[in-house]
């Protein structure tokens, strides 16, 4: 197969014109349904109204990641139920203390039980973390990776600094819920018939996912590249 800038640069075309076709959809909806931003808002200040609503999501994510839950579903979740902005920042937070529960996890379990998870990704992923944590920690969080909950234990388990772990992750775990966070504005703005923000937060979503790509063919991106990707 062909790895031609053009074939890499294919499926982010393809994100970025599958989400203008879903915002085009909204702006229909909003002149066939009457659906209004009115609608949305009452429906978000309905899901977020409760005082342990915070606290909850955080325990999703915590959970969901022991099943395999997408992180991408959790996030759009929060950004649905809490707005493109608090969702984007609950989500930042959810998704952090998710990781850190499962290094944790793996760092209480012990390097003698990475060898129940001696898959060749395992492997690879442990030994480029104990040379450059930081940076692979970062880059995991661009590229295809192995189960969200298995990257973190292990990471756990090699015994690399937590902080080395925790701020590559709070770094690489940005692009993607800035690119929901935006995607979800756009949708919200679609129904409020507002071009110029339709515009605004289309831009700041292309614009994202144009920076997620280049990161994605980064050095640390490389460094993190552990595919492919067994199932569990």
């Amino acid at each position: 197969m062909s790895n031609s800038p053009e074939n890499r640069l294919r499926p982010t075309l393809l994100l970025i014109g599958g989400a203008i076709a879903v915002v085009a959809l909204f702006m229909v909806a909003r002149h066939v349904f009457g659906i209004t931003e009115s609608d949305v808002n009452t429906l978000l200040s309905g899901l977020s109204d409760s005082p342990w609503a915070v606290l909850i999501l955080i325990l999703v994510f915590v959970l969901a990641a022991f099943i395999g839950v997408p992180q991408w579903a959790l996030i759009g979740a929060s950004v649905i139920a809490f707005g493109p902005v608090m969702g984007a920042a609950y989500s930042w937070l959810a998704t952090m203390i998710s990781a850190a529960v499962d290094f944790w996890a793996g760092r209480l379990l012990g390097e003698k039980h990475l060898a129940r998870l001696r898959r060749p990704w395992v492997e690879r992923f442990v030994a480029r973390l104990r040379k450059s944590g930081f940076w692979v920690s970062f880059g995991v969080r661009l590229v295809p990776s192995g189960p969200f909950v298995l990257v973190n234990m292990a990471a756990g388990m090699s015994g690399m600094k937590f902080i080395h772990y925790l701020g590559g992750t709070a770094l690489g775990i940005m692009p993607k819920i800035l690119a929901i966070a935006f995607l979800g504005e756009s949708l919200i703005a679609a129904l409020s018939g507002d071009p110029w923000r339709i515009a605004l937060a289309m831009i700041g979503f292309i614009i994202v996912i144009g920076i997620g790509y280049v990161l994605a063919r980064s050095r640390a991106a490389k460094r993190a590249n552990i595919l492919p990707v067994e199932p569990l």
